[in-house]
């Protein structure tokens, strides 16, 4: 036998010759010498006891189980440790609640037998979800070790395991039927996903499946892990390495040093380190847009983030947006306000200027309710959340926020009555109630028209003579027509749907005095002084420069938010209302 494997072995298990002493008395009533080192103890305890002996007190089959365990230490000591206790009671080691994570997994691993561990393991595995990730590229999970592939980072599988957690099965098993792997639970899955294909891979079969509308974003922004980016327009990625290194490196290998020499700084070192310093210099865009053609972005995107050419857009601006997005830059959505709205009605009308098919018409109608909709709601929220806000208060209202303006707009129409839940899932009749029970709620209280006067200059939410209101009301009845009770006996024609967008579109032309401007943030700039400013855009791309007293943090630039709208390029202490 060879005493050296079983000599790290019982040195990683128990650290210190005492407690090795104490174990071997306990378990077998051989007293052993403590001045001696391991291999002598174990020499001694072999003569008493027999390879076999010894093996079974070590809870070994076999001599080479040893490194195998040995290989188990810092996987098992990464678990919860509720896990790691839960795993010692059903192999009934003698574990308690005083011991630490790393007391936890020796005891766990010298009490028990390497099958029947691993048994109890995949048990224990299923039901919590366990799948960890070790830096040296080590998995263990219900499937037991198993290894990344090559040059797989470590965060990022990290992240995916967490995604894949949060998933439900039927994106699991997608994930599955086109990597073509073996069906199994939820966690045993994750475990092959991540040993089989890796994370970079993964993403790229998500991607493709977000880019051709196989897998709906919205349903997932709910738990996304830190350093997932997801996004309907381009795909899901993890952000890990800078940006600008990701860029330098994509131009190191797919340019020769002579290629770039016009554009470098001859100075600054060897060749990487320049390409690095023009990204830096330099608007990545812009880089893009100059050094690489679309044939060769095409073949770039193909090749380095694995999206379908089927799936690719159209545009070399988008292709350029793609491959930043999966860099890592981020790639703020164009804010849609009422140009947009705007845009979409009169898209809307030349669609029915050439079909009389029912379904095109009944469709085009109620995306037209869809879209005004979310402008009616952009409206609530927006005003709603200026009269209920608190000077002590944030000026930046989150996403998190909503839901207590909404609540407070409820309580402003309803009082206690409750008749309407939710003015994100409201109809568009109830839309058109919320607003003119906040429009009649503020001239009953001249607090509030007070606020608003002092706000924008008016008393009222809508225009004071109630044209807005006439004008919904005017739009209301159609909804249910053309949504629900619309039939090929009672329309012949598409005329009268383009009369509802014609509605729409001076609904639109009413608005243009109280609706807000949608805004999304460009860049965060620090003077030399130490103030920040939030450099913003709007959907016809002005730019606004905007200070804040209260400090401004990253998020801002990761969505689109509603201002009072301003003509003024310099605005002082919005209140920044999230755009949903």
């Amino acid at each position: 036998m060879n005493l050296d494997f079983l000599r790290n072995y019982v040195h990683r298990m128990f650290l210190k010759r005492s407690a090795f002493i104490e174990f071997m008395e306990r378990s077998t009533e051989i007293t052993l010498p403590k001045s001696y080192p391991y291999k002598t103890l174990l020499e001694r305890a072999r003569t008493q006891l027999g390879d076999s002996g010894l093996l079974k007190v070590l809870s070994l089959d076999k001599v080479d189980e040893a490194s195998h365990k040995i290989e188990l230490i810092p996987l098992l000591v990464n678990l919860e440790w509720d896990n790691l206790y839960e795993l010692g009671n059903r192999l009934d080691a003698p574990v308690d609640e005083q011991m630490n994570r790393g007391d936890l997994t020796r005891t766990v691993l010298v009490n028990s037998k390497l099958m029947q561990l691993m048994s109890i393991f995949k048990g224990l595995a299923n039901e919590e979800f366990i799948v960890r990730i070790n830096y040296d590229g080590r998995v263990i999970g219900p499937l037991g070790v198993t290894v990344l592939r090559p040059n797989e980072d470590a965060d990022a599988t990290i992240a995916l395991v967490l995604f894949l957690k949060n998933t439900k099965q039927p994106l699991l098993d997608a994930i599955v039927n086109k990597a073509r792997l073996r069906k199994s639970t939820p966690v045993e899955t994750t475990q092959r996903i991540v040993s089989e294909l890796g994370a970079s891979r993964t993403f790229q079969i998500l991607s493709n499946m977000i880019l051709s509308q196989e897998l709906d974003v919205d349903r997932l922004e709910e738990d996304i892990p830190w350093g997932i980016r997801v996004d309907k327009r381009y795909g899901i990625h993890y952000a890990g390495e800078t940006p600008i290194e990701k860029l330098s490196s994509l131009l190191c290998t797919e340019f020769s040093e002579q290629d770039l020499e016009l554009y470098l700084n001859p100075e600054l070192g060897s060749y990487n380190d320049r390409v690095l310093a023009y990204c830096i210099q330099n608007n990545p865009f812009d880089i893009i847009e100059s050094l690489i053609g679309e044939p060769f972005l095409r073949r770039c995107i193909i090749k380095h983030h694995g999206i379908k050419r089927k799936l690719l857009p159209s545009k070399k601006q988008e292709l350029i947006n793609l491959i930043l997005f999966h860099m890592g830059f981020f790639i703020p959505v164009s804010p849609s306000g009422l140009n947009n709205y705007v845009d979409i009605l009169n898209g809307l009308k030349r669609t029915l200027s050439r079909t009389k098919k029912l379904e095109t018409i009944v469709g085009s109608i109620t995306s037209g309710f869809v879209e005004t909709e979310k402008v009616l709601k952009d409206i609530t929220f927006f005003y709603g959340a200026h009269l209920i806000h608190n000077e002590d208060e944030s000026l930046q209202k989150r996403k998190e926020d909503l839901e207590d303006i909404e609540k407070e707009i409820l309580r402003m129409c309803y009082g206690k009555e409750g008749r309407v839940r939710s003015i994100e899932r409201a109809s568009f009749g109830q839309l058109v109630e919320i607003l003119r029970l906040m429009e009649k709620h503020v001239e009953q209280t001249p607090q509030l028209s007070k606020r608003m006067d002092d706000f924008f200059g008016r008393q009222t939410i809508l225009d004071p003579k109630g044209q807005i209101i006439r004008r919904l009301d005017q739009i209301s009845p159609y909804r249910k027509f053309y949504v629900h009770d619309v039939s090929k006996k009672d329309l012949h024609e598409s005329k009268p749907a383009i009369f509802v967008l014609d509605l729409m579109n001076k609904l639109a032309e009413s608005l243009r005095g109280i609706y807000p401007t949608p805004i999304f943030g460009a860049r965060l700039v620090t003077d030399n002084f130490g103030t920040t400013y939030l450099i913003a855009k709007d959907e016809q791309d002005k730019e606004y420069t905007i200070y804040m007293s209260e400090y401004i943090d990253d998020e801002v630039l990761q969505h689109q938010y509603l201002m009072k709208s301003s003509s003024s390029l310099i605005v002082l202490n919005p209140i920044l209302v999230f755009k949903s």
